[in-house]
């Protein structure tokens, strides 16, 4: 009886383990499941009123080398929507273009469920007129179907 007690209790701590480890990451802050696509957006902060007065930050979508998606919003806040199949499965880049700066500037990009609403931010900076015309690649998204991974 103790025996079969002792294996039941080993096969129980195995199938914990099994599940813990089934790769189902969908709880992490950084991965967005959703039906419709994804809203991703730039804004950046700095110490003019209007942060984009002076400012101009453009947000790319990029394969390899090649821009897929961008926002190209001359002096505003740049966003992309990527809808469900829009994009085949793999991973790409999210860059930010500098093609105008004129102060400290700090810059957070964010990543929305269209359908789901939840979402993921990452800031950085702060850039300055040094990196006028830089293509700064600080995150990539890589798509699975109706998963979206924020990658850091």
């Amino acid at each position: 009886m103790k025996k079969h007690f002792l294996n039941l209790i080993a096969a129980f701590g195995l199938l914990i383990v099994f599940s813990a480890c089934s790769g189902d990451d969908t709880d992490n802050p950084n991965v967005i499941v959703d039906e419709e696509g994804v809203l991703i957006e730039l804004t950046w902060s700095n110490s003019a009123s209007d942060p984009t007065d002076g400012t101009s930050l453009a947000l790319k979508v990029k394969d390899g080398n090649q821009t897929v998606f961008s926002s190209n919003n001359w002096f505003g806040f740049g966003e992309i929507e990527i809808l469900n199949s829009a994009l085949n499965n793999g991973t790409y880049g999210l860059d930010v273009r500098v093609d105008a700066i004129d102060r400290l500037t700090n810059y957070t990009i964010t990543v929305t469920g269209l359908t789901s609403g939840k979402s993921y931010s990452v800031d950085f900076g702060p850039i300055n007129a040094n990196d006028l015309y830089a293509n700064l690649q600080p995150l990539s998204l890589t798509i699975s179907g109706t998963k979206y991974t924020v990658v850091y």
